[in-house]
């Protein structure tokens, strides 16, 4: 992890128009300071995780006063029932307390019971193609290229 570092610009591959990396300003405590150079990270995926509260998604329950999806280990629950292979993470999991850490904590977990559904053959074969999965993903989704 790497911290005291705001985002400056995308690195953009101008022929694919696909993110190559970002360049921070370091952020440093002292003004009198000489200001350091900006640092450039690789990176082929970028991910927006701004905000406080988790809204609504269509067909997905939500708990209005918690701003959460109800979830037991991050696996969806709807009126009770496991929502097996329906997932959940981050605030949308447990709302927005905690640091960074907790948060990747949190992750862990959810990805431990996708594991033990995995292992325990309880998520059931899909076979739709790729193709039918972008088609259904709104238009500003981040793609798999």
């Amino acid at each position: 992890m790497r911290f005291l570092k705001t985002p400056k610009e995308f690195i953009v591959d101008t022929a694919s128009n696909q993110v190559k990396g970002m360049v921070f300003a370091e952020n440093y405590d002292n003004p009198e300071e000489e200001p350091l150079p900006d640092v450039t990270i690789a990176a082929d995926t970028v991910v927006k995780s701004i905000g406080y509260r988790t809204v609504r998604m269509a067909g997905v329950p939500f708990d209005e006063k918690t701003s959460t999806i109800p979830n037991d280990f991050g696996c969806v629950v709807d009126k009770g029932q496991t929502q097996l292979g329906l997932y959940v993470a981050g605030w949308a999991k447990r709302g927005p307390v905690g640091i960074i850490d907790a948060t990747l904590r949190d992750a862990k977990e959810t990805f431990g019971i996708i594991r033990h559904h995995l292992q325990s053959d309880q998520l059931r074969e899909s076979d739709l193609t790729v193709d039918e999965v972008m088609s259904i993903l709104p238009k500003s989704a981040v793609t798999y290229k």
